[in-house]
């Protein structure tokens, strides 16, 4: 029994050695069981087998619950809470342990139905009320433009469900969507849009270089994807070289002080369009002249950055780009960036 220092044998919720351990109020023995119990001050505590009062993430019935580990009470509002494992859970206003896709300031997230655990790869996921969704490495609900096993889908910035049956514009490119909601481009140049649009983004990610920019340079420089270098070696940019070893050799046009004139040179030569966009980003980045352009946030900075670090010999080069990135709205694909 727990004898008080008035020599009276106690019940309901008492301290000892650190630790709150539950009394019956009837047999005055420590409970032997897990419990939800009612404190002798009217509060509801979860209780082991042990009659240790609990905190943290505990089951009860089939839910799991979760308790302050301070006042021992179940949590009353939502909370994105660490357990006494070290792992992380959602919490409803109700105090259970969530799954599925639950929102957290401003966001939907989603948690596995099993190990309740936010999301930590991409995945196309059924929700809680039947719903499919595309959730992405940081457990947030997507919208807009998708890559999932090769193909691009669309999923709507209000509803989040993937489009299917239509046709729409979205970030400058013509898109349709087939009945199982597989992206296309609707003309040569939409589809050659929608063939770098995730590696652009890719790029700033990585290093730095604006995606308009990116974008104006292969659309400039490789003619949509039509050029002779393009098509050969899926070198969009013209950056000469080799890359993990392959190159091509072709005439160029360089400009000097007596104006145009031709050279053969090496050219890199890529497996796709994806690998030449994202080479761009790291050539600009690991090359010292061009670190003032990384990272910065205004398009005509970065064109005009480009030609004065000598990217180009052309003079019109800078305006040249603006004028791409003004024309096919550009822009857009820096705000799908997050810049």
């Amino acid at each position: 029994y727990m004898v008080g220092s008035d020599g009276i044998v106690q019940s309901g919720v008492q301290k000892w050695y650190g630790k709150y351990y539950y009394f019956d109020p009837v047999t005055y023995l420590k409970l032997d069981h897990q419990d939800y119990v009612k404190s002798q001050w009217g509060d509801w505590y979860m209780v082991g087998s042990d009659g240790i009062v609990q905190s943290g993430v505990q089951k009860w019935y089939g839910k799991y619950y979760y308790f302050d580990p301070v006042t021992y009470l179940k949590l009353d509002h939502q909370d994105y809470v660490k357990s006494q494992w070290g792992l992380w859970y959602m919490v409803g206003s109700d105090g259970i342990v969530q799954s599925g896709v639950q929102k957290w300031y401003g966001k939907y997230y989603y948690f596995d139905p099993v190990t309740y655990l936010k999301l930590d790869h991409q995945d196309y996921v059924k929700s809680q009320w039947g719903d499919w969704y595309m959730v992405g490495s940081d457990g947030i609900v997507q919208s807009g433009l998708v890559q999932w096993y090769g193909h691009y889908y669309y999923f709507n910035p209000v509803t989040y469900l993937k489009a299917t049956n239509t046709t729409f514009s979205y970030n400058g490119i013509s898109l349709t969507a087939d009945n199982t909601g597989i992206i296309t481009g609707t003309t040569t140049s939409s589809q050659f849009l929608l063939k770098i649009y995730q590696a652009t983004l890719d790029g700033w990610k990585e290093y730095g270089v604006l995606p308009s920019v990116t974008a104006a340079q292969a659309i400039l420089e490789s003619g949509w994807g039509q050029s002779a270098l393009a098509t050969e070696a899926n070198n969009l940019f013209g950056i000469k070289g080799s890359y993990n070893g392959q190159y091509v050799i072709m005439s160029t046009a360089e400009y000097g002080s007596g104006g145009y004139y031709y050279v053969n040179a090496e050219f890199r030569k890529y497996p796709s369009f994806y690998e030449s966009v994202v080479d761009h980003g790291y050539f600009l980045y690991s090359n010292s002249r061009y670190s003032n352009l990384l990272h910065q946030t205004s398009y005509a900075t970065v064109t005009s950055l480009l030609q004065s670090d000598g990217y180009a010999t052309s003079p019109t080069y800078a305006s040249s780009l603006n004028n791409v990135i003004t024309t096919y709205g550009l822009q857009s694909w820096d705000t799908a960036a997050g810049v």
